[in-house]
C-alpha cells in the first residue's frame, strides 16, 4: 500500500510488520495507521512518564515513538486502537514516549489497554489506530 501524506511525502507499507514515518510527518492528518504494538506494565507502574504523571499500568494510556526527535502524536491525543485479529477496540490517551520505533512498533500500550483488546500472553499484536481527538 502507498500512502500519500499532507506534506507530499509518501511511504510504502509492506504488511503489518513495517511502519514508515516520513520526516516531520503530521500523523494527525492520516486516516489510519497500521503496525505492531506491545505493552508495558508492572515494572513501570508508579514511575514518572514523559508527561510528568505517574504511570498506571491499568490505565487506558499509551506511549508513542520518537521519530526524528519528535513525538508522533502530542500528549493528550486520544487514539482508537483496533486489534486486527479480533476487531476489539480501546480508546487510549497518549501520555508517554518510548524508543521502540526502531523495533517496528507504532505504539506501546499500558497493560490495561492491551488487556482490553488481547491476552497479554500474546506480547505483540497487529493493530490499526486512528486519532479520535
Amino acid at each position: 500500500m502507498i500512502r500519500l501524506f499532507k506534506n507530499g511525502l509518501s511511504a510504502v507499507l509492506f504488511g503489518l510488520s513495517t511502519m514508515a514515518f516520513a520526516p516531520n510527518q503530521d500523523l494527525s492528518t492520516t486516516n489510519s495507521i497500521e503496525g505492531k504494538v506491545s505493552y508495558y506494565g508492572t515494572g513501570f507502574h508508579g514511575k514518572p512518564m514523559a508527561n510528568g504523571q505517574k504511570f498506571d499500568k491499568n490505565g487506558k494510556t499509551c506511549a508513542v515513538p520518537i521519530v526524528n526527535g519528535k513525538k508522533t502524536h502530542p500528549f493528550g491525543t486520544k487514539l482508537e486502537v483496533t486489534n486486527k485479529s479480533n476487531n476489539k477496540k480501546v480508546i487510549v490517551t497518549v501520555t508517554d514516549t518510548g524508543g521502540f520505533a526502531k523495533t517496528g512498533r507504532v505504539l506501546d500500550l499500558s497493560q490495561g489497554s492491551f488487556e482490553a483488546i488481547s491476552s497479554i500472553d500474546k506480547g505483540i499484536i497487529s493493530v490499526s489506530y486512528v486519532v479520535v481527538k
